[in-house]
């Protein structure tokens, strides 16, 4: 996603966003990725007792990014701000999700 940000390709750059966010989960709860969707993430999320603000948090990340995916918009400064809220929402998920 870095390297997508910094040549501002938006639409690899929220593909690979994306993609991390559900790889990250996946491993996190031992679920793989083809049997991932929000139903099985809120699940895993609140039997791991998950906050339900970072919940929130996460979903939200998903939903922008297949949002911007097909209905392209803003530049840098948004793709910035997203990337940086990935990275604060899987610190912290780092942090509540013990293995």
């Amino acid at each position: 996603a870095a390297g997508f940000l910094k040549k501002a390709e938006s639409e690899a750059f929220y593909d690979s966003i994306l993609k991390a966010m559900w790889g990250y989960l996946s491993d996190k709860l031992s679920i793989p990725v083809a049997d991932l969707k929000r139903e099985t993430a809120i699940e895993g999320l609140q039997s791991r007792n998950v906050e339900p603000q970072l919940t929130d948090d996460f979903l939200h990340i998903l939903d922008q990014c297949e949002f911007v995916r097909f209905a392209p918009s803003g530049g840098n400064v948004e793709m910035q701000e997203m990337y940086n809220r990935a990275e604060d929402v899987i610190s912290r998920l780092e942090k509540q999700i013990k293995r």
